[in-house]
């Protein structure tokens, strides 16, 4: 009876765990080499998730160039913390005076986003600081930004665009992890059971390279 009731409560709050994760872009073998769980790792795209990301393709105006590094790459899910958060960077809207003259101003901000997990598994925490290395290291004169699905925070807009469909909202963003903060030390058997201490909640930083014109 438990064993039901349990199935049961998953399949009713199913829809509500995904509205809270991000998937944070990564590359084939990394579930491998890095000994990542398999509940946190989204790389086979079929499904009741991936018809939820798929599905709304069309109304979120994803890019096809874009919609084919999500179709082809795997991604580590995440789910932040209570503790994370959201700001801006940039000028929010305002209004110019000039004389008896007043004009608007749009302004526009860079969002920036500090994550904190309760996860403390080796296998997800090395993933994210590898794949922060492989984006901003990428050659010796650029970076390339990381791909994030992002559930918790998704753009009205995307949630506008959503809300017919019956989908959870998302809002695709492109940026860099610029900032790690990583419990330790390590402890366990690498690669089966390995953790970090947790003296405190593991955190990274994003920031979106695109500029928003939004509050």
């Amino acid at each position: 009876m438990r064993a039901t009731l349990l199935v049961y409560s998953l399949a009713m709050y199913s829809v509500d765990i995904f509205k809270r994760k991000w998937l944070i872009q990564c590359i084939a073998g990394l579930d491998t080499n890095l000994s990542i769980p398999a509940e946190s790792w989204f790389s086979t795209k079929s499904g009741n998730e991936w018809t939820q990301i798929s599905g709304l393709f069309g109304a979120l105006g994803v890019s096809t160039s874009t919609q084919a590094v999500i179709t082809s790459e795997p991604f580590l899910r995440v789910f932040p913390g209570l503790g994370s958060s959201r700001s801006n960077d940039g000028e929010v809207p305002t209004y110019i005076s000039s004389g008896s003259t007043t004009q608007f101003k749009p302004g526009q901000i860079r969002r920036r986003f500090s994550i904190q997990l309760a996860e403390t598994r080796a296998g997800i925490l090395d993933t994210i600081q590898y794949v922060a290395n492989l984006s901003n290291f990428a050659s010796a004169t650029g970076q390339s930004p990381i791909l994030i699905l992002d559930f918790c925070w998704p753009e009205v807009t995307d949630i506008m665009a959503a809300r017919p469909t019956g989908f959870p909202p998302y809002t695709v963003r492109a940026g860099m992890i610029d900032s790690i903060s990583l419990p330790g030390p390590s402890g366990g058997i690498p690669g089966f059971n390995e953790f970090r201490a947790t003296g405190s909640n593991p955190e990274f930083s994003f920031i979106e390279r695109d500029l928003r014109r939004v509050i």
